[in-house]
């Protein structure tokens, strides 16, 4: 039972670092805007710069439950090597 919830989380980690990837791609496209020399106007500016929060929020949350699902691992196999799984 301890192999098959071990391999659930490593799936789960593995779909989750996808994810997270795609977030933090998407967080460098946006601050390239922000710093980039097009002219936005203030509500264009605030509305990236929300668009930002809310990318950087979920980014958080995932990498909260990225430390959980590292620590299931770890409780599952005192070998896990996180090191094999880093961003």
């Amino acid at each position: 039972m301890s192999d098959l919830a071990y391999y659930y989380f490593l799936n789960n980690l593995v779909k989750l670092d996808l994810i997270l990837r795609n977030y933090l791609e998407a967080s460098d496209v946006i601050i390239t805007m922000l710093y980039s020399h097009a002219t936005f106007t203030d509500h264009q500016r605030e509305l990236i710069i929300s668009l930002y929060l809310q990318t950087e929020e979920v980014e958080l949350g995932l990498l909260r439950e990225r430390q959980l699902i590292l620590n299931a691992l770890r409780n599952l196999n005192p070998n896990f090597n996180v090191e094999h799984y880093e961003i």
